[in-house]
């Protein structure tokens, strides 16, 4: 095998180690995402029963001060009432109380009714919590390890670019530069054994004047297919 060929053989292995280790280090934090999404939701739903619940004080708290008020009025028209000087007067002032003391009634009703949607709000939001905070300590252990692992991606590759460098200073080149400019265009391999004539690399047969070129060993021979670097073991 031509000393070149050799030589960009080794640096593929790197390569191929090197790529294998950036895809991982891309997907492996997709794997948290489902998660982190189901975590945002979670806090959603905390927080959305706590703007529910401030929503019902604030309506609460209005309506009390429509009770007040309304009370405030039946103390004033219960002193015109007292002070009536016909029974026509009167009894205006009369059913004007009763029609306060109604809607009142219809108030306190209404209070009680959301005093009560906040107590049951309240515990909704104690399990919601509760529920989110067990979930943050899983999610946060995830990702701490998570990071532990990225982190030794990052010094695998680290190590595999050291080596790179290294193993590139036996590559002429323009034989370099071919292999390189394959890679990129192919993405996975662009060094491939030839096998009784057939490119292993796209499976394509390849010309006998190809194979003895390769035998010989004096160049770089590409498969008239896909470009790829040819070589025989």
């Amino acid at each position: 095998m031509h000393e070149s060929l050799k030589a960009i053989l080794m640096l593929q292995q790197i390569d191929t180690e090197m790529i294998f280790l950036r895809e991982a280090k891309h997907k492996r934090p997709q794997e948290l995402e489902s998660e982190r999404h189901r975590l945002q939701e979670k806090k959603k739903v905390v927080e959305g029963i706590v703007q529910e619940m401030k929503r019902l004080r604030m309506d609460s708290d209005r309506r009390e001060l429509d009770l007040k008020k309304n009370e405030g009025e039946v103390v004033k028209i219960q002193i015109a009432l007292n002070q009536a000087k016909t029974n026509q007067e009167y009894q205006i002032h009369k059913d004007q109380i009763a029609r306060l003391k109604g809607d009142n009634s219809k108030i306190e009703e209404e209070v009680l009714k959301k005093l009560g949607e906040i107590d049951g709000l309240a515990q909704a939001k104690k399990d919601g919590e509760a529920e989110l905070k067990a979930f943050e300590v899983e999610f946060n252990s995830r990702e701490e390890e998570l990071k532990k692992i990225l982190q030794g991606l990052e010094g695998q590759l680290a190590a595999l670019s050291q080596r790179r460098a290294a193993a590139i200073r036996d590559i002429p080149a323009d034989y370099l530069q071919l292999y390189e400019r394959v890679l990129a265009r192919l993405k996975d391999t662009a060094l491939v054994r030839v096998e009784n004539k057939v490119c292993q690399g796209c499976f394509m047969s390849v010309n006998p004047q190809k194979v003895n070129t390769i035998m010989i060993g004096r160049e770089l021979v590409q498969c008239g297919n896909c470009l790829r670097i040819l070589y025989l073991d």
